[in-house]
Order: structure tokens, then sequence, then C-alpha cells
């Protein structure tokens, strides 16, 4: 399974968009999220994130296989390690496009998937 790590960060600084509470003394909020590929994965960014960023508010969730967009039509396709033909990484993870750097990642991702989907 999929997880989002969503969070909301606080600064001193930021675009009139952004801008949230008091406008004497400004806040400004802005949304981040990541994938990770296992929820002891997420956690662990989670617990990143909290240590390293004023976060104003944070979660994580898993992506329901039923509610996603660009591997909507590789509903049943296997994944599978493939060479990354568009140059943003070395390797990628077919069909959903996230692309690694080593094949190593890309089979860390590719063991996350499968165990994270028969768990």
């Amino acid at each position: 399974m999929i997880w989002v790590v969503f969070y909301t960060s606080r600064s001193s600084t930021g675009e009139p968009d952004q801008q949230w509470g008091d406008s004497d003394n400004p806040i400004y909020l802005k949304d981040h999220w990541q994938i990770s590929w296992s929820k002891d994965e997420a956690v662990k960014a989670h617990q990143d994130i909290l240590e390293q960023y004023n976060v104003h508010v944070s979660g994580i969730a898993p992506i329901d296989p039923d509610y996603h967009s660009d591997w909507s039509d590789a509903e049943d396709e296997k994944p599978e390690i493939v060479r990354c033909e568009n140059g943003v990484g070395q390797w990628e993870l077919s069909p959903f496009h996230d692309t690694f750097d080593t094949r190593q990642e890309a089979e860390n991702a590719l063991k996350e998937v499968v165990l994270g989907d028969a768990q």
C-alpha cells in the first residue's frame, strides 16, 4: 500500500495568499506532501518532519486504491522495475512512474509495494 505524508509548515515570511492569523504579526502557511511506500516509512518520515520543521498541522494516510489518478489504467498491472526513459532517474517503478537513482532503491520500493499489498 502507498501512503501520503502531509503537513503544513509555519513561517514568518511568505506570499500574501499564504498569510494566516493576525495581520500585525502574520504567520504564513505552506502545504507539503510526500509519498511513502509503507506505513513504517510514512511514520518515520512524519517523525522526521516534526523534528525538522515548525509544523502547523500534519498526518499520514493510505492512498485508497479505488481513488487514484495516474495509475488508474494500470490497476491490474503487476508492479515492475524498468529503465527510466525521461531522464528523471535511472530506474522507474512501473506503472506508478516513481523514479529512483539506484536499482537498489527501486527494488526496496517494489518490495514495499508487494508486501504492503499482501498485508
